[in-house]
């Protein structure tokens, strides 16, 4: 059964939680039900893949948080400027946990190709929320395309301090 809203942050804030506190490659879904104090029950159908999705709703959802409306006035680059450094600020209080699940996935190629699969729903949203065309073929390809560029601006992230 899919969780509600509530449980996927739930599950997201456990999920940074355990990524801060021991090797991802380690995390159970038992340390999620752990770090939310709850049964392992409430988290049914959530493996930790699930866990994954869910930061990156989180992180999506703290870029927008607090918006009203597209700036129409800004240029469509300004306006997508915007708003991927919202998402980037929301991402650095977890910096140490991104860090440590994304290291531990990099040689795994089905992590990385289920990675790139979030940051292409990542990047319809911040197309979205920049008032910019995320469907179609043409949506599809631009979000493609920010995707790319996010996960390498993502990656000079990570590796500065």
């Amino acid at each position: 059964m899919p969780l509600d809203l509530s449980q996927r942050r739930a599950l997201a804030a456990a999920a940074l939680k355990t990524a801060a506190d021991k090797p991802w490659r380690d995390v159970t879904v038992f340390d999620f039900a752990a770090a939310i104090g709850a049964p392992i029950e409430d988290i049914a159908g959530a493996p930790v893949g699930d866990a994954l999705d869910a930061i990156e709703e989180r992180l999506d959802a703290q870029a927008a948080k607090g918006l009203r409306g597209v700036d129409w006035v800004a240029t469509p680059r300004d306006r997508l400027f915007d708003i991927v450094m919202r998402r980037f600020e929301a991402m650095e209080p977890v910096r140490g946990a991104l860090r440590a699940i994304e290291i531990a996935q990099e040689r795994d190629p089905a992590a990385v190709a289920h990675q790139h699969l979030r940051a292409v729903r990542s990047a319809r949203w911040l197309l979205a929320l920049a008032g910019m065309d995320a469907d179609g073929v043409a949506g599809a390809a631009r979000a493609q395309g920010l995707a790319v560029i996010l996960a390498q601006v993502r990656m000079a992230w990570r590796q500065d301090d």
